[in-house]
């Protein structure tokens, strides 16, 4: 099921004093709140849930991804494994952009999708995580740091 991302209003419930202008009376949506009922039936329902996440999920930790609008390859050209297989310059340069992106992916911490995930798996409703996410810097790994599985 596809779940439409959301063109109304927001409950900002505790978050009300860091939005300026905020009110505690901001609802979600009903129709997101039917889509949001559903979503919560299937997954009481399914025998077997899989989540499937990408770069998005962990760029709240501070970790940029590739493609979208502030992503890596906007201000540095990717390095193709040919390349990096024929030119010592290349791995070089390949090598020098992940020691100097390390601090950033050493210090990440799991982002609330991350604790999100964690507490279905807790409760019993998602048995398992597959990420496209390609780091495990300083023993991080965001999903299993956030308590999910890893």
């Amino acid at each position: 099921m596809a779940v439409a991302a959301p063109k109304a209003r927001r409950h900002w419930g505790s978050l009300d004093a860091r939005r300026p202008g905020g009110n505690s009376e901001d609802t979600v949506d009903t129709h997101l709140e039917a889509q949001i009922a559903e979503l919560a039936g299937r997954l009481r329902e399914s025998r077997y849930t899989v989540a499937f996440t990408g770069a998005g999920i962990s760029t709240e930790s501070g970790i940029p991804d590739f493609r979208g609008p502030r992503g890596v390859w906007k201000t540095m050209r990717p390095i193709e494994l040919s390349e990096f297989l024929s030119d010592p310059a290349a791995r070089r340069e390949y090598w020098r952009r992940k020691i100097e992106g390390y601090p950033q992916m050493r210090d990440a911490a799991p982002s609330a999708g991350h604790r999100a995930l964690a507490r279905l798996h807790a409760a019993g409703l998602l048995a398992l995580v597959i990420t496209q996410n390609i780091f495990t810097a300083g023993g991080t790994q965001l999903h299993g740091d956030g308590g999910g599985p890893s």
